[in-house]
């Protein structure tokens, strides 16, 4: 916590102090860990080659990635940190800075143009797990990676922005988007405000079954090679050892990562989750019921239908907490769940 408030992270520091704390070093917490990281087989490569790849990290690219680490960010298990080639630039060494991100966009692109040895990947782009307690029991496993994995997906990241923005379509809003979660869950209130009274609608809030460590690589794959192919070789060095909808007249389809909110007609909305539990297994998308909620101010009788929604699925009445904030307009019920 000290290194937090003298790097600034006030944030982080108060995180620090509410937080349940590290889960303790035993079988329990060893069984737990490999539950959620199950080991599988290599999955097999597509058979798509990338003719010539376009992406050419350039200085500035690189060395505004590199500035774009915040002070304090922690280092992989090889303990390289980004203030490490910050301070490299900066001082009586910027004399050779200029030299030195020439030398970083060369081991960039080493690793876009897919260089460097299949057999690094579990050195280079694997992370250590430290497993934090959640608050209401379970644990949270945080992956710290490498600088360089960090620094190699950053740049991929800003060189392929244009070209996945309409892939997301306006559905995806976890990857590039500027206060993503805040977006939704203001949304959301404005239709409950709005039309919360309406009884004929539903809101479903989605949630998957470990959906980042379950999630079928080999679809990932393909989706890579055909989306995004100037990256496809670092996406198959960091992990070689989205899913179809059908359309529905809808009020709201938004996703944050893998956590889905849909709002529109109740039978719709129904419809949407029945192809998500038949489809999602497909793709390695578990559909989880014990965290995945319908929730309307006005409920629909429809709703408790036989066949519309699992029978075991969580049914809130007077609100919900959506992407760390809260969508009601009970006023009681916000004040609660404020304290």
């Amino acid at each position: 916590m000290r290194r937090k408030i003298c790097d600034g992270h006030y944030t982080a520091a108060v995180r620090v102090l509410s937080s349940s704390g590290v889960a303790p070093y035993n079988d329990a917490t060893l069984a737990d860990l490999q539950s959620k990281h199950p080991t599988s087989p290599a999955p097999s490569l597509p058979d798509i080659l990338v003719d010539g790849l376009h992406l050419v990290t350039t200085f500035v690219v690189a060395l505004d990635r590199i500035k774009s680490f915040p002070r304090g960010t922690s280092c992989g298990r090889d303990g390289l940190r980004a203030q490490h080639l910050l301070d490299c630039l900066s001082g009586a060494a910027v004399a050779v800075s200029d030299e030195l991100v020439d030398s970083i966009s060369a081991v960039v692109n080493l690793f876009l143009a897919g260089k460097c040895p299949m057999e690094l990947g579990e050195y280079i782009a694997s992370a250590p797990l430290t497993p934090l307690v959640k608050p209401g029991g379970g644990i949270r496993p945080i992956a710290v990676g490498t600088i360089w994995r960090r620094l190699v997906s950053k740049v991929g990241a800003v060189m392929i922005d244009q070209s996945v923005g309409s892939y997301f379509d306006g559905l995806q809003f976890g990857v590039g988007v500027s206060s993503g979660g805040e977006a939704i869950l203001h949304v959301v209130n404005r239709l409950i405000e709005d039309r919360g009274s309406n009884v004929g609608l539903s809101m479903l809030l989605v949630d998957f079954l470990n959906a980042f460590n379950l999630v079928d690589r080999t679809v990932m794959f393909r989706e890579i090679h055909r989306r995004c192919p100037d990256i496809s070789r670092w996406v198959e060095f960091r992990y070689s050892n989205p899913a179809r909808l059908d359309v529905f007249d809808l009020c709201l389809h938004a996703w944050y990562l893998d956590d889905g909110t849909v709002i529109g007609d109740t039978l719709a909305v129904g419809k949407v989750l029945q192809l998500i539990m038949e489809e999602g297994p497909c793709f390695g998308l578990h559909f989880n019921v014990e965290k995945t909620e319908v929730f309307w101010p006005t409920e629909d009788p429809r709703s408790r239908l036989v066949g519309v929604f699992p029978p075991n699925i969580t049914r809130p009445l007077r609100g919900v907490k959506l992407l760390g904030g809260l969508a009601s307009f009970d006023s009681i019920f916000g004040g609660e769940v404020v304290m």
